[in-house]
């Protein structure tokens, strides 16, 4: 916290699907010196995709959509409700598995997060603010032509998982929010999560202060953009009860299937490092993190037995910061010398 200049920090561990530590350092709200403590939420930005993911995935559980289905074209998921059509070329070859794996060919998050710089060549969600979600979907499939040919390339795409939040919808005639809440986080114990707001006048209740030495954290991004591919938030705690029930081990029982799990953290042959809406590894190991101005978290199921989560309310530039987050919970995990059967 020193070498980095984070306000707050919260953590929460399992291990064997029981929750063991739950630990706060320093402020959720510099200013009011308000103490962080583990019902503080933060804004959870990419780890959003897990639970959208998880969403898809009870759908092709139950029957009513299948990970080869077309997003766009005649007769396909979302059909032609967006653009005009003919589409530009390889849109119509998109399927859901695409999305899912960051392999739709294009629409690409580069990294590049300033919302000054409008060049088209970004991903979607970070360019004409003055667009709602439907009419940026427009946009962008009207405007912005795939790359590569959907299943080939590898580019993280944050707008990928907002397509698959309109398929959430289309599928099951929900508001996704409602659909994840209902398949998803009540079914994990998980009762407080929400969608979070854009401004410092947003913020839901035990919400965060968060702080970021390079952009404004309360005017970057819109909320109703964020959505399914980065909208949730969370405590750390409440990420661990949602990945203690997706993790395989045996302790609790997993709210998808285990064949349904396999395929979820299957990467294609290609990438090996991330599967569908999941960072993997060949240890077995499962992740994801997320950063936005203002925050940075992590989220991680190791192959021996331990379910994790930490999350900050400041961003730090000095390093790759979900990096050192992943250092910092194994480092935990080895200066821990026995467990006791309770919560400690």
């Amino acid at each position: 916290m020193n070498k980095y200049n984070i306000p707050g920090l919260s953590f929460t561990i399992a291990r064997n699907d029981s929750i063991k530590i739950k630990r706060c350092y320093g402020y959720a709200d510099k200013e009011t010196k308000e103490l962080m403590n583990p019902g503080n939420c933060f804004r959870i930005a990419s780890i959003s995709k897990t639970f959208t993911t998880t969403a898809i995935m009870k759908l092709v559980e139950q029957g009513k959509l299948h990970l080869q289905d077309k997003v766009f074209g005649p007769g396909a998921i979302l059909g032609t409700t967006y653009g005009t059509y003919p589409y530009k070329r390889w849109v119509e070859e998109i399927t859901v598995e695409h999305l899912l794996e960051h392999l739709g060919g294009g629409w690409a998050d580069f990294g590049n997060h300033n919302m000054k710089d409008q060049s088209n060549d970004r991903d979607p969600v970070f360019l004409h603010r003055e667009m709602d979600l439907d009419a940026l979907i427009s946009w962008a499939v009207g405007n912005q032509p795939l790359k590569h040919e959907p299943g080939t390339h590898f580019q993280y795409s944050n707008f990928g998982f907002d397509l698959l939040g309109r398929v959430i919808e289309k599928v099951t005639g929900m508001k996704y929010e409602e659909f994840v809440r209902r398949t998803v986080l009540q079914p994990c114990g998980i009762t407080d999560m929400q969608m979070g707001g854009n401004t410092l006048a947003d913020r839901l209740p035990g919400e965060v202060h968060y702080y970021d030495s390079q952009n404004d954290p309360y005017t970057l991004f819109d909320a109703r953009r964020l959505y399914s591919n980065g909208g949730w938030i969370a405590t750390p705690t409440d990420l661990v009860k949602f990945i203690m029930r997706v993790d395989k081990f045996p302790q609790k029982a997993d709210i998808l299937e285990r064949a349904t799990l396999d395929t979820m953290f299957s990467p294609p042959a290609f990438n090996p490092d991330y599967a569908k809406g999941w960072f993997v590894n060949k240890y077995g190991d499962y992740s994801h993190g997320g950063g936005f101005p203002g925050l940075q978290s992590l989220v991680v199921r190791t192959h021996d037995g331990f379910c994790g989560s930490v999350i900050v309310n400041t961003r730090s530039y000095k390093a790759v910061f979900g990096k050192k987050l992943d250092e910092l919970m194994w480092q935990i995990l080895q200066a821990i010398s026995y467990w006791p059967n309770g919560e400690i």
